[in-house]
């Protein structure tokens, strides 16, 4: 039998070098930042809902506004709306107590996700009536709550309902309420997850590749001054040297995201990075719900222990630790 050549070893080598590769990379994954992302996000649907409930109807309603029969007596159409049209189903809904019923639906079905219980069928009817009330009307959160549908998927997608959930404490599994340092589950519902953030970050950066104002460092400074979405209404001036180098660092952090969050080690100290950079934005400006979702799905980069530490939750080696001494 003829020997192997060079070429077909060096190939059989790499394929499974890459076979490794995969191996690693869908393996089993720490939950610890799952069941965050899944009371976050949750969390954020619940109050999508709660949080316009004495505007539904005007929101949401047929005659509400920007809604089909707006829209048809204005003679005008808008991109966000014709790119959510397919979803539109409640565009001629001529009941207002339908729609009542389904806000309803998605209120509790997103708290019932969030705290976890009947965690998977729960979170199925908040993602379904939250899709059908954001295609309804997208300018309802200034378009920034589009990311929840697939992150909201990916934590149904995940088992996220089998820890620090209430489903967990029906089972009376004790070990799911206890060391989430230990919580392991599926590893392709979390790589769904990290490969969308850090897609969000490569949009981002490429956006900004040929924008002067990121590279003249005067982004930060016209997002703050902006009333419409600043919090502050200040004069920022004197400050402008100091936020040309916020922006010029998030520029690099944003930009470098997509490659340097996979790098052992480097990983989770630019998570942390990330994570600044999205509460100093959450502290001066107001772009929704977008900080917390990209902030809850960063956790998946960081060590499970050091998430673990701000959960809920105790093992029983910690609590023999604290337990007096005989």
């Amino acid at each position: 039998m003829p020997a192997p050549s060079a070429g077909a070893a060096c190939t059989g080598a790499w394929a499974a070098r890459l076979a490794r590769a995969l191996d690693r990379f869908f393996a089993p994954q720490p939950y610890a930042a799952m069941v965050v992302c899944r009371f976050a996000f949750g969390a954020i649907a619940c109050g999508y809902f709660l949080g316009r409930a004495g505007l539904v109807q005007e929101i949401w309603g047929p005659e509400g506004l920007f809604g089909a029969g707006f829209l048809a007596r204005a003679g005008v159409d808008l991109p966000a709306r014709a790119r959510e049209a397919g979803l539109d189903l409640l565009a001629h809904n001529p009941s207002e107590a339908l729609l009542w019923a389904l806000w309803a639906a998605g209120a509790v079905a997103s708290a019932l996700f969030a705290v976890g219980a009947f965690t998977r069928p729960a979170g199925v009817v908040a993602l379904a009536v939250y899709a059908l009330f954001h295609a309804r009307n997208p300018y309802a959160t200034a378009g920034w709550s589009v990311l929840l549908k697939p992150f909201l998927l990916y934590a149904i997608l995940a088992p996220t309902g089998r820890f620090g959930s209430v489903d967990a404490w029906r089972r009376g599994d004790a070990a799911a309420l206890s060391d989430p340092a230990e919580w392991r589950g599926p590893g392709w519902p979390v790589r769904l997850l990290q490969v969308h953030l850090c897609a969000m970050y490569l949009v981002a950066g490429w956006s900004r590749a040929d924008s002067p104002s990121w590279w003249q460092g005067e982004a930060t400074f016209a997002a703050v001054s902006d009333l419409f979405y600043a919090r502050f209404d200040l004069d920022w001036q004197a400050w402008k040297p100091a936020l040309a180098l916020a922006t010029w660092a998030a520029l690099a952090a944003e930009g470098l995201a997509p490659l340097l969050l996979w790098v052992p080690r480097v990983g989770a100290l630019w998570a942390l990075a990330l994570l600044g950079l999205h509460a100093g934005l959450e502290l001066v400006d107001n772009h929704g719900s977008w900080q917390l979702l990209m902030g809850a799905a960063l956790l998946t980069f960081l060590p499970a222990r050091w998430v673990a530490r701000w959960l809920p939750f105790r093992g029983a080696r910690g609590a023999a630790a604290r337990a007096p001494r005989g």
